[in-house]
């Protein structure tokens, strides 16, 4: 297995990944499943899958919130997809209200394009509810104030940093959900925020909210074996996650590729698992998404695991992946990473966030989430720890038998408030993360591997 990477004294990721060693051989000496397990059949979904976190208010079942999510995430899908084909001039954003059993979306002016009002008829007349309101903002034009903030940031971070010593500066920026401005992250005090340089000529407007940088450390599936699931631990430069498989074998439901987060590996380099099985070789990677493509010989699969992150934690399954959905602001969605298992119940609060990681790079087109209790209020529980970077996050089908892939574990956002942590391994966990939207990662390398229903 590969060893911890370097690490400068003081810096955040030095922090974090500091016991890594010690807490990976431990894991792998008493907790991982042994090589002869490693030859059995793996566990697939024969049952639905349970999600344990509270049911939320006005709801009865997490198959009906889920019900309802797959079908309003059907629709958004089939109004983006007239969007991106030329027919988006005056598209703000949309949104999921689950309280409101509905779909939202922003148009500038209020008035869709002639197409995307055919779809949105036909989806009216099939019973989707779908409110249209007007935004102030074009999504286009969100776009653009963003990043010029944001070349301004960095601007600022490469002189001698006034904005920093006066105790504040900007981490990150994000559309709001209906289009009226930005939200901007800061570091630091909001009262001398108000005062930085890069904020004083943006152009709309703009809400400051306390957000740290990302901390882009890595997040058994301990000792998987071909074809590879999502959900799975490996090595490289660092331990991280496994997320979803892409491409299509001469194999029904495998895959030839497997995505993973970018700051998990460096290109060309061989992955392993836990016990030194080589999995395959990165072969492309871009870091200002975050995501990276990993070639696996003997193939991966659409499946990703689901549980506890090891047997003695509790039960663990993997279940078929049905399908990719781009996030929507107020969905709720999982993850599963190989440290902290599946966690559910995480509210979807922004998209297209622009962020700097604590290595002061930036990463774009990010999706942030937090998770969320029963009242639909921010409850400071575990989402991810340090090894779950470049795992999946995903959206539980009807029949939580299978999953709809949502996008890649990237980092975890400091709250400010202590998350209990649960799970394996060693650091910090986190309430709040960010993550890449699967569609980015369609788009460079291909749909997800997905195996159908049955």
């Amino acid at each position: 297995m590969k060893g911890c990477p370097a690490m400068k004294n003081g810096s955040t990721t030095a922090k974090l990944l500091a016991a890594c060693s010690l807490a990976l051989s431990a894991l792998v000496a008493h907790a991982s499943p042994s090589a002869a397990e490693a030859n059995d059949d793996k566990p697939v979904t024969t049952s639905p899958y349970n999600i344990s976190d509270p049911v939320p208010d006005g709801f009865r079942s997490w198959e009906e919130v889920n019900a309802l999510q797959e079908r309003l995430s059907t629709a958004a899908d089939q109004i983006m997809n007239v969007v991106d084909a030329g027919d988006g001039e005056g598209y703000g954003s949309m949104s999921v209200s689950l309280q409101g059993r509905r779909l939202n979306l922003y148009w500038k002016g209020g008035r869709p394009s002639a197409r995307v009002q055919t779809v949105l008829n036909q989806l009216t007349e099939q019973g989707t509810p779908i409110q249209v309101a007007a935004s102030r903002y074009s999504a286009a034009e969100l776009e653009s104030a963003a990043e010029a903030l944001m070349n301004s940031a960095v601007a600022a971070r490469k002189t001698p940093d006034p904005s920093f010593s006066a105790g504040a500066r900007v981490t990150s920026v994000a559309p709001r959900p209906d289009s009226s401005g930005l939200d901007v992250g800061i570091s630091g005090s909001l009262e001398r925020a108000s005062g930085l340089p890069e904020l004083r000529d943006v152009q709309v407007p703009i809400s400051l909210t306390q957000r740290p940088e990302t901390v882009r450390t890595a997040f058994s599936r301990w000792n998987d074996s071909a074809p590879f699931y999502a959900g799975g631990h490996f090595s490289e430069e660092m331990a991280c996650s496994t997320s979803f498989a892409t491409g299509q074998s001469t194999t029904a439901g495998q895959g030839l590729f497997m995505l993973t987060a970018a700051h998990c590996v460096s290109d060309n380099h061989p992955v392993y698992t836990s016990y030194g099985t080589k999995m395959g070789t990165v072969i492309a990677r871009m870091a200002s998404r975050d995501i990276a493509s990993i070639q696996i010989p003997q193939h991966s699969a659409g499946y990703v695991y689901n549980g506890a992150p090891i047997s003695d934690l509790g039960p663990l399954t993997a279940s078929r992946v049905y399908g990719s959905r781009r996030s929507l602001p107020g969905e709720l969605v999982c993850t599963s990473g190989s440290y902290s298992g599946t966690r559910c119940s995480i509210y979807v609060a922004f998209v297209n966030v622009t962020a700097f990681d604590d290595n002061g790079n930036l990463v774009t087109k990010l999706v942030e989430g937090y998770h969320m209790g029963y009242d639909f209020q921010p409850d400071h529980l575990q989402i991810a720890r340090h090894g779950d970077s470049g795992g999946p996050v995903e959206q539980w089908a009807p029949d939580h038998r299978g999953v709809y892939a949502k996008g890649i574990i990237s980092g975890g956002v400091d709250s400010g408030y202590t998350v209990v942590c649960s799970g394996v391994g060693s650091g910090e966990c986190y309430d709040t993360i960010r993550w890449a939207d699967i569609k980015t990662a369609e788009i460079l390398w291909g749909n997800v591997t997905t195996v159908p229903a049955q």
